[in-house]
């Protein structure tokens, strides 16, 4: 049998018998030399077919060359097995390579649902924002600055005039449009949503709205400007209680220990906690309140400091925390209450119950003014406005709504 080509294994094979052979192979010539465990001396396990020298013999020979052919048979059938497995592996390769895509397609699927959940989420919260804070006021898309002819233009491009600032003065000044518009339907009025005074004047200094809506007086800096503010109502400001406090007055002297959280005025006559609302500083009501009680001032910055009480923003926060807060208490605005017809208790103070006719008496110590501000030249539209908040019709609707119409008359009648 010939094993011409058969490596490694093979050859080590054919030298396993007992004898010492010096090589595997003889020289081509039948020169081999190696010696099988029998007596003969067998020649190279190859030689050339034409030489007999090559012939083996020894009974080691004869047992090499049968060792040798079970073991190339044995390689032989390892080799189908390993093909075998390498064409089994193959095919269980090309599986999973087909099943790649569908297992990529199925994260990908899942990452694509969870994005448009996120979409979804996302176009509801805004919905619910835009519900809660209202349409956007026109003022905000304006130029920041288009300088003095401001007035006249933002009637021309929009089409309306825009009054914004103070919460204070929103109520009574949207019911005061509402009116005018009645009188006068060619003429288009916007009361934006809250911005606060200082908002208020800034936007007007700044080009963005028609009219200021403020509920102080203008600052030493803001008073250089030129500005011009128009008080045209007086309101008085209040003490107000969730409807749940058990007293319905309080002494002035009583609001420090109040706001101090401490000793006796630290609960309602029934033991149940008084719970204070802050407004943050500068808020125009609690100063009109402080200007007259120092101790009230002094408390009400230490319990900004201690983190004592809940700080609100503005008027309409405050107005839902007092009335949603049990044994609340805070300073609010009476037109406010009066014109929204608010569930809140307002609190008698040193026996006086808080009105306009109390205010302009000089019984009822605690007020502020509200004032249109715009910026000079006028438009017609904004001096029509005016006239009208000052005219007969305009200060009736102020009284109706709890507030004491500006300039106040001879003899102190509103």
């Amino acid at each position: 049998m010939d094993f011409h080509g058969v490596s490694g294994i093979e050859e080590e094979s054919a030298l396993s018998g007992n004898g010492g052979g010096d090589g595997p192979r003889d020289d081509g010539n039948g020169n081999g030399n190696g010696n099988g465990n029998g007596n003969g001396n067998g020649k190279g396990p190859h030689d050339d077919d034409d030489d007999d020298d090559g012939s083996r013999k020894g009974d080691g020979s004869a047992r090499n060359s049968v060792r040798f052919g079970a073991c190339g048979e044995r390689f032989s059938d390892r080799l189908d097995e390993q093909r075998s497995s390498m064409d089994q592996a193959r095919a269980n390769d090309r599986g999973q390579e087909a099943q790649r895509p569908l297992q990529r397609g199925v994260p990908m699927l899942w990452a694509l649902v969870a994005i448009a959940i996120a979409a979804l989420t996302t176009a509801a919260a805004l919905s619910l924002i835009r519900a809660d804070r209202g349409p956007r006021p026109a003022f905000l898309d304006a130029p920041a600055d288009v300088g003095s002819a401001r007035s006249e233009a933002s009637v021309e491009r929009t089409g309306a005039l825009v009054l914004a600032g103070s919460g204070s003065n929103l109520p009574l000044t949207r019911a005061l449009a509402k009116a005018f518009l009645e009188r006068h339907p060619s003429v288009k009025v916007v009361v934006a949503e809250s911005i606060g005074s200082t908002g208020g004047i800034r936007a007007v200094r700044d080009g963005a709205i028609d009219v200021g809506l403020v509920s102080r007086a203008l600052s030493p800096q803001e008073a250089k400007t030129d500005l011009t503010i128009t008080p045209y109502a007086r309101v008085p400001v209040v003490v107000a209680a969730n409807p749940t406090a058990a007293d319905a007055c309080v002494a002035s002297g009583d609001l420090a220990g109040m706001w101090s959280g401490k000793g006796q005025r630290s609960r309602w006559s029934d033991g149940r906690p008084v719970v204070v609302l802050q407004r943050e500083r500068g808020d125009s009501s609690f100063l009109a309140v402080s200007a007259s009680q120092p101790a009230l001032g002094v408390e009400n910055e230490v319990a900004y400091g201690e983190k004592r009480w809940r700080v609100l923003y503005d008027d309409r926060s405050m107005q839902e925390a007092l009335m949603a807060t049990e044994g609340a208490v805070g300073v609010f605005d009476l037109g406010q209450i009066v014109a929204q017809s608010l569930p809140l208790k307002v609190l008698c103070v040193d026996g006086v119950t808080p009105s306009v006719e109390g205010v302009l008496a000089g019984r009822y110590p605690y007020f502020k003014d509200l004032s249109f501000v715009t910026r000079a030249p006028e438009a017609s539209g904004i001096r029509d406005v005016i006239a009208f908040v000052r005219s007969e019709e305009g200060r009736a609707i102020m009284k109706a709504l709890g507030y004491a119409p500006l300039p106040i008359e001879a003899g102190g009648a509103p």
